[in-house]
């Protein structure tokens, strides 16, 4: 009796270590096919985006930062002072006040819109399917000019600027009557747009770099060893989850434990996810860069803690389920206890 007691010891033993590693194994599958997914999907890729490039802190960021970059480029306050007369060039400043007002209204106004959505959905759509066959090394000939991966911004640049030159040419009209010559105002402010529709679109605000040359090898090997994490792990979960059942002398209490298992590594995932996040987000040093961040991580990692939460849920609930049925069957078979 002693042996075998012994033996029945340490199947239990290798069984709960075993238990323990499938547990680990299960979280580990969860989040690399989730990461897998919406990093090499294109579908879930756009979705996500969709979701992040939506939120009121993107849209304010990003609108700021390309009304910021068109002002820079159109310099309208000299190009006010070099073709205003000399007689109205004191209020280049003032004109250069209400133009800038004006692009930072008119591209808040756009990314507002549905044309953004609809564009940023594309980009990302297009975007996304020549970034994976880039990691994957899929394209015969992949461009890297200077060292660097870059994305065309010129699908959203150019209808911020269309609507602000359309617009634009009727400024002299917001000038109250007898203040100013309005017919010279207006050949000013052709002016300006004929000097800059004639430079073209400096390639600093149409394009932006993603990742340079020397990360590219970096991401390609991640990229194959992600791909064959999500093909392994699920099959190496199995094993050693079938391992630890068929060794527990007691089937049923090592489902539950398994069950309980892991849902507490489920809940560490959850847990480490929200800390790391928190961690980044508390490390930017802007209010308003920090919100951006934080709503990029939400959209970002809300579908996998959202997924994380359902299965902590479901695996709490099956180990009590198991707990209540043993507890059932032992006052069935003894009723005094």
């Amino acid at each position: 009796m002693d042996i075998q007691a012994s033996l029945l010891k340490r199947r239990w033993s290798v069984s709960v270590a075993l238990a323990i590693v499938a547990a680990v194994l299960l979280t580990a599958t969860v989040v690399s096919r989730w990461t897998h997914d919406v990093l090499f999907d294109t579908d879930s890729w756009t979705e996500t985006a969709g979701v992040v490039g939506t939120q009121p802190e993107v849209i304010e960021s990003l609108a700021d930062l390309t009304s910021t970059a068109i002002e820079d480029a159109l310099d309208a306050e000299n190009r006010l002072s070099e073709l205003l007369p000399d007689r109205l060039e004191p209020l280049s400043g003032l004109l250069a006040t209400q133009i800038n007002a004006f692009i930072e209204a008119e591209t808040l106004q756009f990314f507002e819109s549905d044309l953004y959505k609809d564009i940023w959905l594309r980009l990302n759509r297009i975007g996304h399917s020549a970034a994976v066959a880039i990691i994957r090394d899929e394209v015969p000939i992949v461009s890297t000019a200077d060292g660097a991966v870059t994305v065309d911004l010129t699908p959203i640049v150019e209808p911020i600027l269309d609507r602000v030159f359309s617009n634009l040419v009727a400024l002299g009209e917001s000038i109250p009557e007898g203040l100013l010559d309005r017919v010279d105002i207006d050949e000013a402010v052709a002016g300006v747009i004929a000097a800059y529709e004639a430079d073209g679109l400096p390639e600093s605000i149409t394009t932006v770099e993603v990742y340079t040359s020397d990360r590219l090898a970096a991401i390609q090997s991640g990229a194959a060893v992600l791909d064959r994490l999500v093909w392994v792990l699920p099959v190496l979960t199995l094993l050693v989850l079938g391992g630890a059942v068929y060794l527990a002398p007691n089937r049923a209490r090592m489902t539950g434990l398994l069950l309980a298992l892991a849902a507490l590594s489920l809940l560490a995932a959850f847990v480490a996810i929200n800390l790391i996040v928190g961690q980044v987000v508390s490390g930017v040093e802007s209010a308003s860069t920090s919100r951006v961040v934080s709503a990029v991580f939400d959209g970002i990692t809300g579908g996998l803690e959202a997924l994380l939460v359902i299965l902590v849920v479901l695996g709490g609930l099956g180990a009590l389920g198991m707990a209540g049925w043993a507890l059932y069957q032992r006052l069935r078979s003894d009723p005094q206890q």
